[in-house]
């Protein structure tokens, strides 16, 4: 979540150390996405998704089992079918951004 005052580039940054212990310079904004209030989130909100690059080495995540379940990189199409719905169509979307240069914007998905 966006701290007070806190740009969602940097707030994906810090998000990314605290959650998995992976540090990251944010590139170019991917997807933004919009979902209205449901369920247990009383409020409207804005997910945006940028580019964390590549990675060409083995990384270690740090991740608190409390609320990470799994940390890895995986294709694709493997991605797909271990993310909810909604996350999955992001994360397709991103990917696709990220080929094209083009930002995706998904609305009331």
């Amino acid at each position: 979540m966006i701290e007070a005052g806190e740009p969602p580039h940097v707030a994906a940054a810090r998000e990314l150390t605290e959650e998995i212990g992976l540090k990251a310079e944010p590139g170019g904004l991917l997807v933004v996405d919009w979902a209205p209030p449901m369920g247990h989130r009383p409020s409207a909100i804005m997910y945006y998704l940028f580019d964390g690059g590549s990675v060409h080495s083995e990384i270690n995540f740090e991740a608190d089992p409390e609320e990470i379940e799994r940390a890895g990189f995986f294709p694709l199409d493997e991605c797909v079918t271990l993310l909810p719905g909604h996350t999955a169509t992001r994360a397709t979307a991103a990917m696709a951004a990220r080929a094209s240069g083009r930002t995706a914007h998904l609305p009331n998905m």
